[in-house]
């Protein structure tokens, strides 16, 4: 086997690694476009192959890179995990590819101290995510690839070999793409079929023609008051604004004028049906040109160049003013399918001028604030304080409207997927913070197993693995860095905007114990 050697390795040329496979698995060599590739297929998730190191031939300055292809129609999502000598607790990056369309995986190794959850997608690699426990590359002997989902059918990829290099690689431009473009002119798969499928433009007109004189007469079922809650059931104060109450021992929504309220609602409902083309523009079967491209073009927050289809479509079939289509288009099927509630990530002027009851997403970017773990900001830096504020001025313009349910402080936020609490986080990586300084001084006052306050307070890195009387001492501070996180947000919102419902962070998942005094605040507690 074939491994890296830090003594002959020139830092100037990447560094090929031989894997092994399992028994039973035999991959076979193929080509990828212009390159050389093994073709795999796998029955199950599981170990793929394996590659092993000389522990002291990486640093967080190396990237892992390949190239390879979905073979599959259905997504198959693999896990790359790398593992320190002797230990059994990898970091693990999580990712996909669009099918049938060559991809390149470039893993910065300064990711493996956990404190970047995602990065971003390239091309045709999809969502390339952070997962597992904080891991030395120094320290790593082996790197293990695993399929982590697939459907029952088999899952097939052609895939280079593993490089390692001390730079960037370079970025892939133009992919190669076995079967032709992905997506037809309307935005659809062009390798699938499926029943409903739209033919073509004068298909997609003579629908959306009809959907929008239908969207006329459109209403919602006739048990609903006019803010969608139940028009026919038990009748509560009416306080101009939606609230909680506890009815007959069963807390409730209660819509502005007192009927109980039950919110069912979609998420994105948005003109907008994108698709990051940045870097996999031949995988596009047409564009438009010019003026109208750069209309219905954006640039996501990660650097993706996104197109929207939709957008797209309505205006071929309804021109310039295709929007207020689209509306009502929108507005009369929401009512028609008894849906009550605009939600997350949506078109808020649309609810507004079609009277749904909506949701307002707040953005928490605090970037003028440091961040201690991931998005986690320093919570006890006087910046802080004022930044809530600027945050909470988000609210203030849609104050008095009544048709608003309340806000989402933010939408899972990073330090929740973390393996590790935040105040450990911080310790396992240099920095001094006004964070570090109050754990100081509660370590002075409760003095624990592999917290020494001086080296807490100097900004000092500490070494994996904490004690477990240190990992408890992180537990139990995490839990006051997230109280003073969430309270200053409350209390910044609550000034900003009285009278509209605080609806949490949407957790991933069920929080873990030292998250929740600090969420009690909340007046809905979310989860996803």
């Amino acid at each position: 086997m074939t491994g890296i050697s830090p003594q002959k390795r020139n830092p100037l040329q990447p560094t090929v690694l031989n894997p092994t496979y399992p028994d039973g698995l035999s991959p076979e060599r193929n080509a990828l476009g212009d390159k050389a590739a093994l073709a795999f297929q796998t029955h199950g998730p599981g170990e793929v192959c394996r590659w092993e190191i000389e522990p002291g031939s990486l640093t967080r300055d190396h990237w892992i890179t390949f190239d390879f292809l979905p073979e599959s129609e259905d997504l198959i999502v693999f896990k790359l995990c790398l593992f320190e000598r002797g230990g059994e607790s990898p970091c693990e990056i999580h990712y996909s590819a669009l099918p049938f369309c060559q991809a390149r995986a470039r893993i910065p190794l300064s990711l493996t101290d956990q404190r970047q959850w995602r990065f971003p997608r390239e091309g045709a690699w999809l969502k390339p995510l952070c997962f597992g426990s904080p891991v030395d590359p120094r320290k790593c002997d082996r790197f293990v690839l695993e399929v982590h989902r697939q459907r029952a059918k088999p899952a097939r990829w052609l895939q280079t070999d593993l490089t390692v290099t001390q730079t960037p690689p370079e970025k892939l431009t133009d992919p190669f793409l076995p079967k032709g473009p992905l997506v037809d002119s309307l935005g659809q798969c062009r390798h699938r079929e499926w029943q409903g499928k739209t033919t073509g433009l004068d298909e997609l007109a003579g629908r959306l023609r009809a959907q929008h004189e239908a969207s006329r007469t459109a209403r919602w079922p006739g048990g609903f008051s006019r803010f969608g809650g139940w028009k026919d059931g038990p009748k509560l104060e009416s306080t101009g604004f939606f609230r909680v109450a506890r009815h007959e021992n069963r807390w409730w929504l209660v819509d502005p004028d007192g009927h109980l309220f039950w919110s069912a609602g979609l998420d994105c409902v948005r003109p907008s049906v994108t698709a990051a083309i940045n870097g996999i523009e031949n995988a596009m079967e047409d564009l438009p040109d010019g003026d109208l491209f750069e209309t219905l073009s954006s640039i996501h927050s990660d650097e993706c160049h996104l197109f929207d289809h939709l957008a797209w479509n309505f205006h071929r079939v309804f021109g310039p003013e295709w929007k207020a289509r689209w509306d009502r288009i929108t507005a009369g099927q929401l009512r028609g399918l008894g849906f009550n509630t605009v939600a997350n990530w949506s078109d808020n002027a649309m609810a507004r001028e079609q009277g749904f009851p909506r949701v307002l997403t707040l953005k928490p970017s605090f970037s003028e604030v440091p961040r201690v773990f991931r998005d986690f900001p320093d919570v006890f830096d006087p910046r802080y304080d004022r930044a809530a504020e600027t945050f909470a001025a988000q609210l203030v313009e849609t104050r008095n409207d009544p048709a608003v349910i309340g806000y989402f402080l933010m939408n899972e936020p990073n330090w929740g997927f973390a393996a590790m609490t935040p105040a450990e986080g911080m310790l396992l990586s240099e920095g001094t913070s006004k964070c570090r300084e109050v754990f100081a001084r509660h370590l002075a006052e409760e003095p624990t197993e592999g917290l020494d306050p001086a080296m807490v307070l100097s900004g000092k890195a500490f070494s994996l693995p904490l004690p477990e009387p240190a990992k408890q001492a992180c537990a139990r501070f995490s839990s006051v860095m997230v109280e003073k996180f969430f309270r200053t947000l409350n209390e910044a919102c609550r000034r900003a905007a009285p009278n509209h419902l605080n609806l949490g962070t949407r957790y991933h998942t069920v929080p873990p114990a030292w998250c929740l005094a600090g969420m009690s605040g909340f007046d809905v507690f979310s989860i996803n």
